[in-house]
Parts: structure tokens; sequence; C-alpha cells
């Protein structure tokens, strides 16, 4: 089954006439790996700003494909903000000819007077494993392992958090200790929580962030007196929690037992 769009990507803004957040968008590479080769059609590339649950601007370009080749191979997108929020960018065809609903990761890059830091697009809505891990456990779950702050340093960290849809979501942050952070993001909203109040100076420990539906989260680390400069920008990694051990039964243990036999005997093992 073709489909019309692909679903939309999200880069985060940071605040400040001097953070910059630049970033491609490979149209003719992503038709060729995403849609039906050889077709007649338009694409609309749609970006919307968001910032404290109001969609500030939205911009419609739309280009032509003949034969399967855009007319703009590559757009180069560049943003700025008063405040945190983030860009939101869907593509859409005018004839169902995408294969998937996924767009594949692309990069961009934020500029601050402390120079610059590279960023990975999420998408905003969830990928199967998401899917499978909130069916499994009735959460959602994100984990970095190595969050640290050091203000003799002049090193803050804290999570991005940004919450894509019209209603309001309550986030939970945990530290190995049980230490817990509660906040509240607002709709269509970007919020930096400061991890302050669950780590320890200067020792580097790994923090847990809950919530009771997908959000998009970064660990940003910046100077304690200026967090809008970013030093990275690391997305953060869905917590699987999977079992290590799956009960099988005579069927898998057939199965894996004639394939092992028959790798064995192809390449001469005993």
């Amino acid at each position: 089954m073709s489909l019309h769009y692909i679903a939309p990507f999200i880069y985060p803004l940071f605040p400040g006439e001097e953070r910059l957040l630049r970033f491609i968008v490979p149209m003719q590479r992503l038709l060729d790996n995403h849609s039906v080769a050889g077709l007649d059609f338009e694409l609309n590339l749609s970006t919307r700003k968001w910032a404290n649950g109001t969609c500030l601007r939205q911009d419609d370009l739309v280009l032509a494909v003949r034969n399967g080749r855009v007319e703009r191979p590559e757009i180069l997108l560049e943003e700025k903000s008063e405040y945190f929020g983030y860009i939101e960018t869907e593509i859409t065809a005018s004839i169902p000819m995408f294969h998937s609903v996924l767009y594949e990761i692309g990069y961009g890059m934020i500029t601050t007077p402390m120079g610059q830091a590279s960023v990975i697009e999420m998408p905003k809505f969830a990928d199967p494993r998401v899917i499978r891990q909130i069916r499994e456990t009735g959460r959602y779950s994100l984990a970095h392992t190595a969050a640290m702050v050091d203000q003799e340093r002049n090193l803050d960290d804290y999570f991005l958090v940004i919450n894509p849809y019209s209603k309001a979501i309550v986030v939970r942050l945990f530290n190995s200790r049980g230490d817990m952070i509660r906040r509240t993001v607002p709709n269509n909203s970007t919020l930096p929580i400061s991890l302050r109040e669950i780590l320890r100076p200067g020792l580097p420990e790994a923090v847990f962030l809950s919530a009771p539906q997908r959000v998009i989260a970064y660990d940003v680390r910046a100077p304690f007196d200026h967090p809008e400069d970013c030093n990275t920008v690391d997305h953060l990694d869905p917590f699987r929690g999977e079992a290590a051990f799956i009960a099988g039964g005579w069927k898998r243990y057939i199965r894996s037992t004639l394939r092992r036999f028959q790798f064995n005997r192809r390449y001469g093992l005993s």
C-alpha cells in the first residue's frame, strides 16, 4: 500500500538572535529511497514553527516531480526563535506513492556563540519498536546513561522535552537511586528540564524519562549561566526492558536445531 505522506519530522529551536538552526531536506534522496519510481506528481513541503503552544508561522513549498526527478533535489532551511520551540516539517504528495510513513534519519546544525552542535531530527509519530514498548509496559520510556552537572566547571545538563501534540503531557525523570523530577510539558511546546535536582555534581549518572505517551527529548549540555548555548544535543534512546529469556516450545527448538545443523554442515563445523 502506498501513502500520500511521510510522518512529520522535528528539530528543536533554541532562543536568541545568535542561535541558528540549519538543516537540509534531501528531496531527491527521499524519493529514491521511499517512493514509487518514475512518476509525475507534486510534492508539498510544509514547515511549521511552534513555541509555547502556538504555531508562529507556516510555510508551504510546492515542487514538481517529473519521471521521478524533483525540480529542487535539496532544500536548505534556516530558522531562529525568540523562545525554546521546534520546527515541524511535513512532506505530502499529490498521489499515493510513499512506501513507508517513517522518514530516514537526517542531521541539522545548531550555531550558538559557543560554537556549533549537531542534532538529529526525530519523527513526530512513534516507530514500531516504541509502539511495542508502550503496549508491553503501558508507559513511554527514554534513557541517557551519561548525564552530568558540574557547576565548578560551568557544565549544566538538562533534558529538552518536546510535546508536539495538542494535549499537555506529564513527564517524570529518575536517577538510578530513585530521585524524581515531575514536570508538565504543555501542548505544542518545548520545555528544558534541568537535571541539577537529581544529579550529584561531577559524577556521570543514568537518567530515565517516563511519560504516558511518546514525547521527543534530547540531552543538552550547556554552560550554567547560558542554557541556550548548547555544547551537545544528544537524542535519547527508547528504554526497551525486554526479557533476556524468551520461553519457547518444540517448534522453536526444532527450527533452531535445524538451522544450527545446516550452518555447521555448510562451514564444516562439528
